[in-house]
């Protein structure tokens, strides 16, 4: 449940938060890994687990079908969309700038070295289920 913060509470509603931002250490650090592991072993299978655990949500897929986003972007109000469509080309813009290319070079007594960098086909993303949607994560 979403607690509500007033001019009652709010105090004490930003002291908890102040608190709660700087939790940090050992014990946070070991669920993590822990998380991390089964994640690493057991796929998929650990994902749904920990997704019903912490979201309460199991997904039927962990992929999205293209036409149910179709389907979506139609009922989107159109000025969302286009500040959508601005956001994302300013994120590309952004990042283009970060992009790694491969390269190879040969040294003076002969040997080859450099980098290959090959783009991912395919990634996964968390996001955490909202009462609102919150699509910037997700751009």
């Amino acid at each position: 449940m979403i607690k509500t913060v007033n001019s009652k509470n709010c105090g004490e509603a930003l002291s908890a938060m102040r608190m709660r931002a700087g939790q940090t250490g050992e014990a946070i650090e070991k669920a993590v890994k822990a998380v991390l592991a089964e994640v690493a072993a057991r796929g998929d299978e650990a994902v749904r687990e920990y997704t019903a655990k912490f979201d309460r949500y199991v997904p039927e897929s962990f992929e999205l079908d293209p036409a149910e986003m179709a389907k979506a972007r139609e009922r989107l109000d159109p000025a969302l969309l286009a500040s959508l469509i601005r956001a994302e080309a300013r994120i590309r813009a952004f990042h283009a700038n970060e992009v790694q290319r491969s390269w190879m070079t040969t040294s003076e007594d002969g040997s080859v070295m450099g980098q290959v960098v090959r783009g991912l086909s395919r990634v996964g993303v968390y996001v955490p289920e909202a009462p609102r949607p919150i699509p910037l994560p997700c751009l």
